[in-house]
């Protein structure tokens, strides 16, 4: 029988060892290899576990790191912009002072005034192109974030704050031989005016500009005197915002016109004042300043304050016993309308009327709709509205805020009180307040409100009709 070597124990034990010294040495190498003591769990299990704790937050510190690296070249940049805006502001005051020395002759002071245009739009240039990563950083496209009393977009059609500065618009001169000059405006976006056609009393210039778009803002428009401005949007919703504008119109026309639709809004970026003088050959007012369209949203996201409101409206009507058969925001005379006009301005005096109305010759509210008219409801939401009547004759009176004209009908009118006072012997005033309640943003044709709101119904000019709901 053949004898067969089943197993050689000395060279199995010398195979195991030289595994388990490979394997140690594989271990150790790797330990060396990336100058840690623990590389996986097997190594140490609660020590892996901490050490896994301890990585994760030290990338995030890291990345913390990085994130201040990339804010601070932010800063950066955005302080190299405001720099160079300083500078031409700085050039622009010397040039002021220098137009002033009367060694200048008209010649040079007109000059001057080219390189100071300049210098402005250089600041709007440097304004709307200063970015990081895309970020525009000066043209107050980031208000919205740090602004608490930001707007929603909630309840609004595309509402959208306009961040691409378009530059200037020129209006054209229109080929029907009289002094119209038109401009249509159909993309999104910020855009400036400045335009002095050299108009005058005897010879007035119409300037028309179309809305085309869904959201506007009109920066620093200013309109020379004698210019009839009219303002008219062409989509059923246009959601407008004023930055610092000063828009003038010297006849019986609407300064803006809104579209047909309800969700209309007109918002304050910046104080902005709007002008009617409407002149001594004009006898009726048919138009307001601001006609609602289908309906409108007064609204005030200003993140700069001045001793101005956000929004400045005058009616100057100067003719000897004109008519007022239009109020300063609202509808036309003879209009049926189911608009709503809501006023959510957050802010105390943010909306500021100064209408020059005689008692006999005023047949409408300061607010609502043209005599003959109708609208459905006034909702006075969030901040103070003040009006100033500065044209008296014979016993002081105080014209109606809310309403509608002689003649025409209104749904409901919400606020919660008004205040009467007397700034001096030609001027009264009249200050609103907004009603106390959460959220009336909704509109509702039931006359069931809570928190004692006060509800005017069916109201026409001069005339209370208060109903008390508790």
């Amino acid at each position: 029988m053949a004898l067969v070597v089943a197993s050689n124990m000395a060279a199995l034990n010398t195979y195991n060892t030289l595994k388990k010294n490979d394997k140690k040495m594989a271990n150790n190498l790797e330990k060396v290899a990336s100058g840690m003591k623990i590389n996986s769990a097997k190594d140490d299990a609660s020590g892996y576990a901490i050490s896994e704790k301890m990585r994760v937050q030290i990338r995030a510190l890291n990345q913390d790191d990085q994130n201040v690296k990339n804010g601070k070249s932010l800063l950066f940049v955005a302080h190299g912009g405001i720099q160079e805006i300083v500078n031409n502001l700085r050039t622009i005051k010397e040039m002021a002072l220098n137009a002033a020395n009367d060694t200048n002759t008209d010649e040079d002071r007109a000059i001057i005034q080219k390189e100071l245009e300049q210098r402005k739009l250089q600041i709007d240039d440097i304004a709307s192109t200063t970015e990081f990563n895309g970020k525009y950083l000066l043209n107050g496209s980031l208000q919205s974030i740090y602004n608490n009393n930001s707007i929603s977009s909630n309840g609004y059609s595309n509402y959208k704050v306009p961040t691409v500065n378009k530059g200037k618009i020129i209006p054209v001169l229109n080929s029907n031989g009289t002094n119209d000059y038109s401009f249509t405006i159909t993309e999104d976006g910020i855009y400036g005016l400045n335009f002095h056609p050299g108009a005058s009393s005897s010879n007035p210039i119409n300037c028309t500009i179309y809305l085309d778009c869904d959201n506007v803002s009109l920066k620093e428009w200013y309109i020379g005197n004698y210019t009839n401005l009219h303002i008219v949007c062409l989509r059923d919703n246009t959601n407008i915002f004023l930055d610092g504008s000063t828009l003038s119109n010297y006849r019986d026309e609407s300064i803006i016109t809104f579209g047909k639709g309800s969700k209309n809004t007109l918002t304050t970026s910046y104080s902005t004042r709007i002008r009617r003088c409407v002149m001594d050959d004009t006898p009726v007012i048919n138009t307001p300043i601001i006609d609602i369209g289908g309906g409108l949203t007064i609204l005030d996201n200003r993140t700069i304050f001045n001793n101005n409101p956000g929004l400045s409206i005058y009616e100057e009507t100067w003719g000897p016993s004109l008519k007022v058969n239009s109020p300063v925001i609202g509808t036309k005379a003879n209009s049926q309308t189911n608009a709503n006009i809501i006023i959510d301005t957050k802010h105390d005096d943010s909306l500021y009327l100064l209408v020059c109305y005689d008692k006999n010759d005023c047949n409408v509210a300061c607010i609502g709709s043209g005599v003959n008219g109708s609208i459905s409801n006034i909702v006075q939401k969030s901040g103070t509205v003040v009006v100033e009547n500065a044209h008296i004759s014979g016993e002081a009176w105080f014209p109606e805020l809310y309403g509608a004209g002689v003649g025409g009908s209104i749904g409901n009118i919400l606020y919660d009180h008004i205040d009467h006072w007397q700034p001096n012997a030609n001027r009264t005033a009249t200050r609103s307040y907004p009603a106390s309640v959460d959220d009336i943003e909704d509109i509702v044709s039931d006359d069931e409100y809570k928190d004692g709101m006060i509800i005017h119904t069916g109201t026409k000019a001069n005339e209370n009709i208060h109903i008390n709901i508790d």
